[in-house]
């Protein structure tokens, strides 16, 4: 949060010449004392594209390999290897019904999480 003795600081906000519309809803957000409050309790969980990427590419290759006519236990053989923990089919199906639930229309919530 920005310190109240530079808000009456111009240059203090030159940096929001290059806000997309993601971050000017995160820079407000982060400023409610509400929401910083249930962060630092752990209440609640900022998502950020650094933390999602590793989930969105693990949807994104199943979503593929299901619709390149993969079963779903050919798939999580290829890739549940290299999960913290093993993929089963029903893991796979679960995450293809949220990749499948994204490309229909709910990747627009991604367009809000901060980078």
């Amino acid at each position: 949060m920005m310190s109240e003795q530079h808000w009456n600081e111009a240059q203090q906000y030159t940096f929001t010449a290059a806000l997309d519309s993601a971050t000017w809803a995160w820079e407000f957000l982060r400023r409610n004392p509400e929401q910083g409050r249930l962060r630092r309790a752990g209440i609640i969980k900022v998502e950020t594209v650094a933390g999602c990427r590793a989930g969105w590419t693990l949807m994104l290759r199943i979503h593929d390999g299901i619709g390149c006519g993969a079963t779903p236990g050919e798939i999580a053989a290829v890739l549940g290897t290299g999960q913290p923990q093993p993929l089963s089919a029903a893991d796979v199906m679960a995450l293809h019904k949220c990749a499948c639930t994204l490309s229909a229309g709910g990747y627009r919530h991604l367009l809000l999480v901060p980078a």
